[in-house]
């Protein structure tokens, strides 16, 4: 139902426009500018839930696959309980952990994989090559990556390309962009839209919120 929905949304990781220039990545220690894409995770912080925000970048570098070695803890996006041997994803933030599941990570990662714009694929992950090759095609699949025959031939010549690579939605809109003649692309130029809106304007001292950047002020 719509409150089982807005819990779960409530649950992954928030992707978004930073509204300000005052909050502060949790990764790599430098301000996030306003109109940056930035990542965020609820944390309990100084006594109270606030988000803690990081970079696109240093959030993906900063993720990491694990089994689990115990039956203990829940998937944040599915409520549903890790038993031992489960894979599992975790999103940081500094010392602020997410954890998902298989069947969570594709709804938590990949906004975030696509945002990177081809930067990042699942086999970047740290942890992803400790997992046997089954479990590396289901976390691929989680997050829409897909193997080609060409990474899958330079996979089998002992490359250190592996053979995920993912699908993201701006390459293949560049790649069709290149493609077209200039009077196609002119014609369709009144009538594309963008899939991500505007970075917000500047926002003044009576627009902010007091709430809005709860986590930033201690990192």
């Amino acid at each position: 139902g719509p409150e089982a929905t807005s819990r779960i949304a409530m649950s992954l990781p928030k992707l978004e426009f930073a509204k300000t220039g005052r909050s502060t990545c949790r990764e790599c220690g430098e301000g996030i500018a306003q109109g940056v894409m930035r990542v965020g995770i609820e944390a309990f912080v100084a006594g109270r839930v606030c988000d803690c925000w990081s970079h696109v970048k240093c959030s993906l570098g900063a993720m990491f696959l694990e089994k689990c070695t115990a039956a203990r803890g829940k998937c944040k996006a599915t409520d549903e309980p890790f038993k031992k041997g489960d894979v599992r994803l975790a999103v940081c933030s500094k010392a602020h952990k997410a954890y998902y599941s298989m069947a969570g990570m594709g709804d938590a990662v990949r906004p975030i994989v696509e945002a990177s714009e081809g930067e990042y694929t699942a086999s970047d992950i740290t942890g992803f090559l400790a997992l046997s090759k089954e479990e590396r095609a289901a976390v691929c699949a989680a997050v829409d990556v897909k193997a080609t025959a060409s990474a899958k031939k330079r996979s089998r010549r002992g490359s250190d390309v592996t053979i995920a690579e993912v699908t993201v939605a701006a390459v293949k809109d560049e790649k069709k962009d290149a493609a077209d003649t200039p009077a196609s692309a002119n014609r369709r130029s009144g009538r594309r839209s963008s899939a991500v809106s505007a970075p917000p304007a500047p926002a003044t001292p009576a627009e902010d919120e007091e709430g809005e950047e709860a986590g930033d002020s201690d990192g």
